[in-house]
């Protein structure tokens, strides 16, 4: 337990700094330390940090020129993973990384499919989300319906109270 505990925080630690890396610009030291990730994370249960190893990877190596196969390799790894969480905002952002790599490498016709489907993602992503608002306010709604209906016969139990006090007085 505590092996894959600090495997876990190994993973975790590892994508973070090669993310960091690329957001610095040193796509070497970002590949360099996410392909320590990967392995980190291969072979484990944790897939969405493999998966962001690999998504990375394939940023750190497009940012750098690399070989055009190895970015997608590492792409379509990650989004198969992705893929597999249902989670519309997550698998929008790879399927929209994925266009851009594809657009890099002057594939216009994947670019746009992928484009597509990261849209669709995006458009489940915006459905869900305004579905749970507009949940929650109606439970507000509900909740605060009831809860004057309370205060209303509160007022009305204190109105007979005083009116059954007053008549036996």
């Amino acid at each position: 337990s505590s092996d894959v505990c600090s495997s876990d925080l190994l993973t975790q630690s590892l994508n973070n700094l090669g993310a960091f890396y690329i957001d610095v610009r040193d796509y070497r030291m970002a590949a360099i330390t996410l392909k320590e990730a990967i392995s980190a994370a291969e072979g484990t249960e944790f897939e969405a940090l493999l998966a962001n190893g690999y998504m990375n990877y394939a940023k750190a190596l497009s940012m750098t020129n690399g070989n055009k196969a190895e970015v997608m390799k590492y792409a379509l790894k990650s989004e198969k993973l992705i893929d597999a969480t249902h989670m519309p905002e997550i698998i929008y952002q790879a399927k929209h990384a994925i266009a851009e790599f594809y657009y890099k490498a002057g594939d216009v016709k994947n670019a746009y499919l992928y484009s597509e489907m990261a849209y669709a993602a995006k458009d489940s992503f915006i459905k869900e989300s305004v579905q749970k608002q507009l949940s929650d306010l109606e439970a507000k709604y509900e909740t605060g319906k009831k809860q004057l209906e309370i205060s209303n016969l509160k007022s009305k139990q204190l109105a007979s109270d005083a009116e059954i006090a007053r008549k036996n007085a």
